[in-house]
C-alpha cells in the first residue's frame, strides 16, 4: 500500500488572496486530486474546490511571533495523527509543474520505513545548500549536520516528533528554521543560526524531485506584507535562475483566468 501523508496549507489573513492560485495550480498538477486541509483564521469570501477543506484556527492575534502557537494547538488537539507524518506548504508556495509520483512515493515509503527521518524535502531546495550532503542510495541524499535550512518552511514532509520539536509555542516562521533577528532598517527578518537537528535525518533527491514549486512572495524582499502583496509575484521556480516569469504557460493561464493582472500581481478578489 502506498504511503501518502495528509496535506496541509498554512495561511494568514493577509495572504488569503493567494489561495485561489494555490488551489488552482495544485489541482492542475496533482492528479488524481488529493484532499487538502487549509489551516487559517478568517474564512475566505470565495469558493474553494471540492477537495479543499478550510479549517479556522480562530481569530488571528499577534504578529509573526504568534505564528506557531495556533498551528501547534491544532495538531495537538484536533488532528488525529493516523499517519506519523504530515505534508505541508505555505499559501504562497505554488506547484509549478506535474508531480513526479514515482519520486514522491519512493520518498514517502522511505520515511515510513526509516524512523530516523525527520524531514523529507520534496523540492530541489536541499541540493545546492552550502555544506553538502551524503549519498544514501543512488539518487537519495541526506544533508550533512552543518548544513543550513535543515528545518525549512519549503514544501516538505515532517515526522510528528520533529514537527512538535520545532513548532515551539510563540515563534515566528523564521524561528521555525533557526534563531532569527530583525533588521530594524528594512523590517526584514533573517535566520542567524540554523538548527542542526542532530537526532534527525533530512533527506531528498539529487535530481527528479517530486515537486517543482515557486515561492511567490516570501523571497527576502525586505518589505512589509502589505507592500509585498502589491508587487508582481516571483514566479521563478526554486533554484531556476533563467526563467521567463511573464511568458511561462502557467502565468499566462493565471492571467487569462483572472487570478493575476497583466504584471503578474494578485487580483484582490476571485469568486
Amino acid at each position: 500500500m502506498i504511503y501518502d501523508p495528509p496535506m496541509f496549507v498554512f495561511v494568514s489573513d493577509k495572504y488569503l488572496n493567494c489561495l485561489p492560485i494555490w488551489c488552482y495550480t495544485f489541482n492542475k498538477f496533482w492528479k488524481p486530486k488529493k484532499h487538502v486541509k487549509i489551516l487559517g483564521y478568517k474564512t475566505p469570501n470565495f469558493n474553494l474546490p471540492s477537495n479543499f477543506e478550510f479549517i479556522s484556527m480562530g481569530e488571528q492575534v499577534g504578529g509573526p511571533e504568534n505564528w506557531s502557537t495556533p498551528i501547534r494547538n491544532y495538531f495537538e488537539t484536533r488532528h488525529s495523527w493516523e499517519e506519523n507524518h504530515i505534508q505541508w506548504a505555505t499559501e504562497d508556495s505554488f506547484l509549478w509543474g506535474d508531480v513526479n509520483f514515482e519520486s514522491y512515493y519512493y520518498l514517502t515509503s522511505y520515511c515510513q520505513k526509516n524512523k530516523g527521518v525527520g524531514r523529507v524535502a520534496l523540492t530541489n531546495d536541499i541540493v545546492n545548500l552550502s555544506g553538502g550532503h551524503d549519498v544514501v542510495e543512488e539518487n537519495l541524499i541526506k544533508l550533512q549536520p552543518n548544513v543550513n535550512f535543515r528545518s525549512s518552511g519549503t514544501w516538505s514532509i515532517f515526522s510528528k516528533s520533529l514537527f512538535f520539536e520545532l513548532m515551539k509555542p510563540n515563534i515566528s516562521p523564521w524561528d521555525f528554521e533557526g534563531e532569527s533577528s530583525m533588521n530594524e532598517k528594512t523590517g526584514m527578518r533573517s535566520v542567524i543560526r540554523h538548527y542542526t537537528l542532530d537526532d534527525w535525518d533530512v533527506i531528498g533527491l539529487n535530481s527528479n524531485q517530486p515537486l517543482r514549486t515557486v515561492c511567490a512572495i516570501r523571497t527576502s524582499r525586505g518589505i512589509n506584507v502589505d507592500r509585498a502583496m502589491k508587487l508582481p509575484l516571483d514566479l521563478r521556480p526554486i533554484n531556476e535562475k533563467k526563467y521567463d516569469i511573464y511568458n511561462c504557460n502557467v502565468a499566462k493561464e493565471l492571467r487569462e483566468i483572472g487570478y493575476l493582472d497583466e504584471k503578474n500581481r494578485l487580483i484582490e478578489e476571485k469568486n
